[in-house]
């Protein structure tokens, strides 16, 4: 069965449903997802996380973020969302005025395309929400889980209390992980006309098929054709193809993920987990 890929924006809060799935399914094989999974392997519970922080990145609006999403439009009349990237606009861009979208990528509507404006604006916009995932309700919903868990014997009791016990060492973890991410971006961008590649995800069966370099260039030609800096926090899946895109490291953050339970001998990873705060000179800055 033959099948085309296609782009558009997420014109919609409504339409955002597919995508925590897709960043659920991107994700599993990514160490710090692993370490967080651990604490509660129930797929919904990571999605319906995943889905919070995509939440507050859409209630940000059309003029600070803008959602782009792959489809694949099969010949038999069906569609799926395949992969998607979003991408913040900074504090302090110039707004420019008739702008052309990158090829393949269409506006659904004036009020989603944040390049259309009745001549240049400078446009001020609020910090991004920065990390995918909220440490502390990724904890909160964990024990509301646990806390809705029958228990009917010592052994069950046990097993909660441990669950507990991995879900409050998941959240002191990852808040050490995103932490520092505010600091980051205070000390590298804010207040500077920039673009903020915040997520990008491609489901596993569809990788490979350059789906994910068409939703890279979309935001690498906005930068270049407005000058903007461009800034990302990558993992080490993704860090080859920022670099490949002309992202430069600037700041590598190491984190050795530690044992869920001094009584479990459960390694999530025997190697560093890395995080690469990079930056990219727009093409007409270098």
């Amino acid at each position: 069965m033959g099948s085309t890929i296609v782009y558009d924006y997420v014109p919609s809060f409504s339409e955002l449903e597919q995508l925590p799935h897709i960043q659920e399914e991107a994700l599993r094989d990514d160490g710090l997802h692993k370490y967080s999974m651990i604490a509660n392997p129930q797929p919904d519970y990571m999605v319906g996380l995943l889905r919070s922080g995509l939440e507050r990145n859409f209630a940000e609006g059309p003029d600070h973020i803008k959602f782009i999403r792959a489809i694949e439009r099969r010949s038999d009349g069906s569609e799926k969302v395949v992969g998607f990237s979003c991408w913040y606009f900074g504090e302090g861009y110039t707004r420019p005025t008739g702008s052309k979208e990158a090829e393949g990528v269409k506006a659904d509507d004036d009020k989603q395309d944040a390049m259309k404006s009745e001549g240049n604006v400078s446009v001020a916009v609020a910090p991004p929400a920065l990390a995918a995932v909220d440490p502390a309700e990724m904890a909160e919903r964990a024990q509301e889980l646990l806390d809705n868990q029958p228990i009917q014997s010592e052994a069950e009791k046990a097993e909660n209390e441990r669950q507990r016990r991995r879900a409050k060492r998941a959240e002191g973890f990852l808040s050490s992980v995103f932490g520092p991410y505010g600091q980051y971006y205070d000390q590298l961008v804010r207040g500077k006309p920039h673009i903020y590649l915040r997520q990008m995800y491609v489901l596993p069966s569809h990788q490979g098929r350059g789906i994910a370099s068409k939703l890279m260039q979309w935001g690498v030609q906005k930068a270049d054709e407005n000058g903007w800096l461009g800034f990302t926090i990558a993992t080490q899946r993704g860090h080859p193809m920022y670099l490949k895109y002309g992202f430069y490291d600037e700041i590598v953050a190491k984190f050795d993920l530690p044992d869920m339970d001094s009584d479990d001998d459960t390694k999530v990873l025997d190697t560093p987990y890395y995080n690469y705060v990079m930056l990219r000179k727009p093409a007409n800055k270098v």
